[in-house]
């Protein structure tokens, strides 16, 4: 009988974005990698990791032995669940800094201590303060992510220990535009550069069972 039950460890390998919300050219900016996990368990219908990571050339590698720089989470999920990865447009370095000193000071004292597995009710919701947070602090940046994608994953698929590859092809989730001049110069008018759906790039997620 497949054991239900496993231990997982994810990290970013690498991301690279064909828009990543500058589209004059590809350019270095920060960016919010958003991990979901959808139903990893019985009773926890969300778990959300963020971590901010530096593209340069709207694109970065994680070295392969930079596990500090490439982790995303660790967790424990049972059966069937969903994973859900979700990218920022550029984030400015003063709001890189402002996000991280908010969650540090929502996150408070001790509390990141006492949210442990399992538990629900008004802790849950306080652990998924600071990840919601991105959709306010960052303002219009994270208002709408530039790329998306999601995985259905079943546990009794993993081997007991061991790794795998997900490569993640993602999409724009809503139009992006870009603003230029008009041939006389005497206006600016937007451009579609991507519609909702259109590929914008590739993750890849190493994933260890633990």
């Amino acid at each position: 009988m497949a054991n239900d039950k496993a231990a997982i460890e994810l990290s970013l390998s690498s991301l690279e974005l064909l828009v990543a919300g500058t589209v004059k050219k590809p350019s270095t900016g920060n960016h919010a990698v958003k991990i979901e996990l959808q139903w990893p368990r019985i009773g926890i219908q969300s778990r959300s990791y963020t971590k901010v990571f530096k593209l340069v050339g709207n694109e970065c590698k994680i070295k392969a032995d930079d596990w500090v720089g490439g982790i995303l989470l660790k967790e424990n999920v049972t059966g069937r669940f969903a994973l859900k990865i979700s990218v920022s447009p550029a984030l400015s370095d003063a709001e890189v800094d402002e996000l991280a000193a908010k969650i540090a000071k929502t996150l408070g004292g001790e509390l990141a201590d006492i949210i442990e597995d399992g538990l629900g009710g008004m802790l849950g919701k306080v652990a998924a303060v600071p990840v919601d947070y991105l959709a306010t602090l960052a303002g219009k940046a994270e208002a709408r992510p530039v790329a998306t994608a999601t995985i259905v994953l079943d546990t009794s698929e993993f081997s007991e220990t061991g790794g795998r590859v997900l490569t993640l092809p993602l999409t724009s989730p809503g139009k992006l535009t870009k603003t230029r001049r008009t041939a006389t110069g005497k206006r600016n008018v937007k451009q579609t550069v991507l519609k909702a759906g259109d590929p914008n790039g590739v993750a890849v997620l190493s994933m260890k069972t633990l």
